[in-house]
């Protein structure tokens, strides 16, 4: 006997028919997704690797941010400079070759950089819905950066109801290991016509204490906070810590709102506003503040910086959309239109400086999404077109801690004049059940990518060019067979490109990158291009025990990797009053990676289940005299094993998790690996013990408490700057009405 499972697609409602289980256990190839083909399809018919993680398990990870949930996944690495951040790596890439999108909205804009991202955490994880993470090229369904993956947040959205109701929720959530408070509050009102949804959510986050365990795989401390800086009347002061293991400098505040307004007028045609707002307070880059320059009396250390810290992080998105059915020869169309603007802040002062230096980048991206799906016969044909202006005001300057009459210029992020980036591109995907077994997938993408970026102060750097112009036509494509016997069992095989246009910041940065570093503009990149082959398998057994492989290969060509360079003829200059090694963003003539993913999941009865995962990455560099040299961006082995326990109102979750060395050899010294925050071998290995519990009342209750790395171990995670969390209790209280 078979079963409807009835979703909303995104552009209609999807009936799939699946087949019942003998004993109606589950099967992960019954999911349905939404990233890999932009609406929705089973995962059965997918081609690429997708990790789903929806809202129950958003809400048992505990996670204060959305970084700190995808990091309960061993399948993703993330990368901290600070506490209120979180750089995202996938497959080995990161940053502007990984695609954020939030509700089918691309968050990546021209100034989305090679290094490490904070913006993720911009996002409200306790407004999602579900979070669908797809690996290896996307850049049919997205476009450019897609080339290590997409992370889709999807927020919550309103639904219609037959008669008028009012409900929602409030929650409370407190953490030991940075005194952390979180308060929530959602209102849900709904009728035939018309629903609605707002939810607002309040953090606060002190100081991050670290673990005081010393790590076994190392034998030494590391990373510990034992002197800090404070500025008091205009002088700079360097304090002994009497706490090591209190990471002082890494507290921050943030706010978020979403709401989402839905009508329809007519069955079959629903239009919706969301409006989503987030901002934070200063957050300090915990990295530089404890950069050393020299010593004092008593041997003390001297701190290079008395001031490092970016300044709210603002990000605002307003969209429309519409929802049809049957037009225009589609069975569903879709179509949204959207603002986004963003600010991003970084203000510096040297130890002992009286100026203060500021510079501040002000983004707004116009956008548009179009697509339609059309199902018949065993195809779906999914069609569409997008395109986007974004533009950046860069400015800079320099002011005087205690007088704010004395200021001068500086030299901006980003060229003065007009920067500006736009694209637009058709794209169509086709899945094609052969038979019963076999299915065919492909799709490509074709478009244009524009740059231009204006040089107008020579001021501080009198380059030889006074502005930048590329107009790039950009492509990918994919194919993908997929064998499945029964329904139990699903074999791929696929071939998949992807691209990422440069942006304004690989090709008109200036940028002190490190000490002794900078970078220069290079109006000559290209396009970097990817090109993957994925072999997968995925069984489930008879009582819902699973394991899911994946074995792939990327190749890059052109690939944009931050390389020794030159300007005025010199390899060095003087910036900022000291001697700088010059750097720009160079096309390498040839990088490669190899990994495999493993995933399983056992089944003991109704109450007890296993799970594990483990991922893992190799990649080197070719350059263009043919020398050999690990790429950056790799983080190490990593892993996840569980235990779970569920019975009736109560679940029970312990588990561990767990990353291999990154020995000093594999690190990219040029590049973003922070070798520099690293032991002097590199990063040792690490893993945690961790437990959580839940229960849930009938009244509308819903209480969890966890404890996360037990034995307070002293670690960091691959190319971070700030210690992780030590041991950290967590007390979370729900109420649904």
């Amino acid at each position: 006997m078979a079963h409807a499972q009835v979703i909303e697609s995104g552009t209609f409602r999807v009936e799939f028919r699946l087949k019942k289980a003998k004993d109606s256990v589950y099967n992960p190839l019954d999911e349905v997704v939404v990233s890999a083909y932009r609406t929705a399809e089973k995962r059965q018919r997918v081609i690429q690797e997708i990790d789903l993680i929806p809202t129950a398990k958003i809400q048992q990870s505990l996670g204060s941010s959305t970084v700190d949930v995808l990091a309960t996944h061993a399948s993703i690495a993330i990368q901290k400079s600070q506490q209120g951040g979180g750089s995202i790596i996938l497959r080995g890439m990161e940053a502007n070759r990984v695609l954020l999108v939030v509700d089918g909205i691309r968050m990546n804009n021209l100034i989305y950089r090679s290094g490490h991202l904070q913006n993720a955490i911009t996002v409200d994880p306790l407004s999602l819905d579900r979070i669908e993470v797809s690996f290896g090229p996307t850049s049919n369904a997205y476009g450019s950066d897609a080339l290590g993956g997409v992370v889709h947040f999807m927020t919550k959205t309103p639904k219609f109801t037959e008669t008028y109701r009012i409900n929602g929720q409030m929650l409370l959530k407190t953490t030991s290991v940075n005194n952390g408070k979180v308060s929530h509050v959602e209102v849900k009102a709904s009728g035939k016509r018309l629903a609605s949804l707002t939810t607002l959510t309040q953090s606060a986050f002190g100081d991050l204490r670290s673990g005081r365990k010393i790590n076994p795989s190392y034998g030494l401390p590391y990373g510990e906070r034992r002197v800090y800086q404070s500025t008091f009347m205009g002088h700079d002061s360097v304090h002994s810590n009497p706490d090591p293991w209190l990471q002082v400098g890494s507290s921050y505040t943030q706010n978020d709102l979403l709401h989402k307004t839905l009508w329809r007028f007519r069955p079959g045609r629903v239009h919706q506003v969301n409006i989503q707002v987030s901002t934070s307070s200063n957050v300090m880059r915990f990295d530089r503040l404890t950069d050393k320059e020299g010593f004092g009396p008593l041997g003390r250390p001297l701190l290079k910086y008395a001031e490092w810290y970016y300044g709210p992080q603002d990000r605002s998105l307003f969209a429309y959309k519409y929802k049809g059915r049957d037009q225009w020869g589609f069975d569903g169309v879709n179509v949204t239109a959207y603002k986004q603007v963003v600010q991003e802040s970084r203000m510096t002062r040297k130890f002992n400086n009286p100026y203060r230096n500021y510079r501040i980048e002000d983004v707004v991206v116009w956008g548009f999404n179009a697509d339609g799906e059309k199902r018949w016969q065993g195809n779906v044909l999914r069609a569409g077109i997008d395109g986007s202006i974004q533009g950046v005001q860069s400015q800079a300057f320099q002011r005087h801690i205690m007088d704010a009459w004395d200021q001068r210029p500086i030299d901006s992020r980003y060229p003065g004049g007009v920067n500006q980036m736009k694209s637009l591109a058709v794209f169509a995907t086709h899945v094609n059940e052969i038979n019963e077994h076999l299915t065919l997938s492909e799709g490509f993408r074709v478009g244009l990518s524009q740059l231009h970026s204006e040089f107008t102060d020579s001021t501080f750097f009198p380059f030889p060019f006074q502005h930048i112009n590329q107009a790039m036509p950009v492509a990918s494509g994919s194919m993908g067979l997929i064998y499945s016997p029964h329904d139990r069992l699903k074999y791929t095989v696929s071939a998949t490109t992807g691209f990422r246009a440069p942006n304004i910041d690989d090709v008109a940065k200036v940028f002190n990158t490190s000490p002794g570093r900078i970078i220069v503009p290079n109006p000559y990149l290209r396009p970097e291009q990817a090109f993957t082959l994925e072999l997968s398998k995925t069984k489930v057994f008879d009582k819902g025990s699973n394991y899911e492989l994946h074995v792939f290969s990327t190749s890059l060509t052109d690939a944009l990797v931050i390389q020794p360079s030159g300007l005025y003829g010199s390899d060095s200059i003087v910036y900022n009053g000291e001697m700088a090694q010059v750097l720009s963003q160079s096309n390498m003539g040839h990088a490669y990676l190899l990994g495999f993913s493993a995933s399983a999941m056992h089944v003991f009865s109704r109450e007890w289940k296993a799970e594990g995962n483990m991922h893992l990455v190799k990649g080197r560099m070719l350059s263009q005299d043919m020398k050999v040299m690990p790429m950056d961006h790799i983080p190490p082995m990593t892993y996840k094993a569980s235990l779970n326990y569920t019975k009736g109102i109560f679940r029970a979750d312990l588990f561990l998790l767990g990353a291999g060395w990154k020995h000093i050899d594999e690190y990219l010294l040029t590049g973003e690996d922070n070798a520099r925050y690293a032991t002097p071998v590199g990063m040792p290995s690490w893993q945690t013990v961790n437990m959580h519990l839940s229960m849930r009342l009938k009244q509308g209750w819903y209480f969890q408490s966890g404890i996360q790395n037990i034995a307070d171990l002293q670690y960091r995670t691959f190319a971070s700057g700030i210690n992780a969390a030590g041991r950290n209790l967590i007390f979370s209280i729900r109420y649904t009405f």
